[in-house]
């Protein structure tokens, strides 16, 4: 389930008809590795990361994503580099 929905430009998931989860954290262990997922739009909400580093005690955080490339691009490779810190 993806907890935070894209409203923005060509990837607008609302404007699909999609609809927000259940807002649980997508966490599982890999031979001792507890590993966090999130999932492109999430990349905005920083306390999502917080809240899987601290909270849940996440050891590495997955992030897949698909950014298109319309006017809201240029600003994910400063969301990913400030949430890789």
């Amino acid at each position: 389930d993806k907890m935070h929905l894209c409203d923005m430009g060509d990837c607008s998931e609302i404007a699909h008809g999609c609809s927000p989860g259940e807002g649980e954290l997508g966490v599982f262990e890999c031979d001792g590795v507890r590993v966090g997922v999130t999932i492109c739009y999430d990349l905005r909400f920083p306390e999502l990361y917080r809240a899987l580093a601290w909270d849940a005690g996440c050891d590495l955080i997955l992030h897949p994503a698909a950014f298109v490339r319309d006017a809201t691009f240029p600003m994910y490779h400063q969301f990913v580099a400030t949430r890789a810190v």
